[in-house]
């Protein structure tokens, strides 16, 4: 090196001293707990890994609780227990907490999956919920719900294992146990018992309910838009579902190749049809060997044919032959042509 140069390992040495490779800069956040006025302005939902038992075939897989509460009283107002953390599994536990208290005015909730979908927006969309998203890792902002599944997990688990609970059922029946604990004892939170701060509310203040329970299925029923291949056939949820061949030509000219589907993630089968000028129209499962049985159309296409090639003549024809073609049909209906008419030049007449 010469003299006033600097080696490449003493800047490497340098900021490694220094930590200058990664630089965090931290943010001081202030914490202060908060309870809301009513019950219903803001329940908070999460999902927590509980317990592992064993699948189908053999191997052990997580036993995932979706839970909502209720800030103003820290009732618990839904808690199930799934095998899959998705937003199907989630829409589920909101419907039956909907339908159970109320409309709550805020969701709020994490970055997870199940809570950052597009269907769940327009589910809160229409039932008129403000949906609330925290910050990216910061599973503080949501303290009172994470402070429930510490107390659930504490509780719970011992009893899962001495009981070597090994179906979903059981897991089910022991955390319904515990929530239906929880929300009648003394929570030192709001120096309250939950179920009793939760009805004193509702008598102060009443809650926003459903309409009725087909109302509120209407609200949750979602919807996708799926390709329509040649076939006249979509592929949803590992199923090709047919579209009515009445409807075919319709949709085709409607939409093209993609088409708007609308199904219950409760029951994807029994629901699913396909929106057309407002209307719904049911969806019936492909069934290869139904069409098996039914009878190729193959005369249809000649006819059709036939159709296009006298439209295409008949375009072709200049004024005079169309008069002469008229006049020779009304002859053969046996109406009787004037005098003006039958002094027309003729043309050769025949028929198409």
């Amino acid at each position: 090196l010469q003299k006033g140069e600097v080696s490449v390992d003493t800047i490497r040495r340098f900021i490694k001293i220094h930590d200058l490779r990664n630089p965090v800069i931290c943010e001081e956040r202030i914490r202060k707990s908060f309870v809301v006025d009513n019950a219903g302005d803001l329940w908070e939902a999460d999902t927590c890994y509980l317990f592992k038992i064993p699948d189908v075939k053999g191997n052990l897989k997580w036993v995932y609780i979706q839970g909502i509460m209720d800030d103003h009283s820290r009732k618990i107002v839904a808690a199930f227990c799934y095998m899959k953390d998705d937003a199907e599994s989630f829409q589920k536990t909101l419907f039956h907490a909907i339908s159970s208290h109320m409309i709550p005015a805020c969701l709020y909730v994490d970055n997870g999956s199940p809570y950052i979908c597009v269907q769940l927006k327009e589910i809160c969309n229409r039932l008129g919920i403000t949906l609330i998203h925290a910050r990216s890792e910061d599973g503080a902002s949501k303290g009172c719900i994470e402070r429930f599944w510490l107390s659930i997990t504490m509780a719970t688990l011992p009893d899962l294992i001495l009981d070597k609970v090994n179906t979903l059922e059981g897991v089910q029946k022991v955390v319904d146990q515990f929530v239906e604990k929880y929300n009648n004892k003394l929570n030192s939170g709001v120096n309250g018992i939950p179920n009793e701060r939760f009805q004193a509310s509702i008598l102060r203040k009443p809650a926003r309910k459903a309409k009725s329970m087909e109302w509120l299925r209407e609200q949750f029923v979602n919807q996708k838009w799926c390709h329509l291949y040649n076939d006249n056939v979509i592929h949803f949820n590992c199923a090709r579902y047919r579209i009515p061949d009445e409807l075919v030509h319709e949709v085709r000219q409607v939409y093209k190749e993609s088409v708007p589907i609308r199904y219950d993630p409760k029951d994807i089968d029994g629901t699913i049809c396909v929106i057309l000028k407002g209307q719904q129209h049911a969806l019936k499962l492909d069934d290869p060997r139904e069409n098996n049985n039914q009878r190729r159309n193959t005369g249809g296409r000649k006819e059709q044919l036939a159709e296009q090639a006298k439209e295409k003549k008949q375009k072709k024809m200049s004024v005079a032959e169309q008069r002469a073609e008229e006049r020779y049909q009304r002859r053969m209906a046996g109406v009787q042509l004037p005098a003006a008419e039958e002094t027309l030049p003729m043309v050769e007449e025949t028929l198409p």
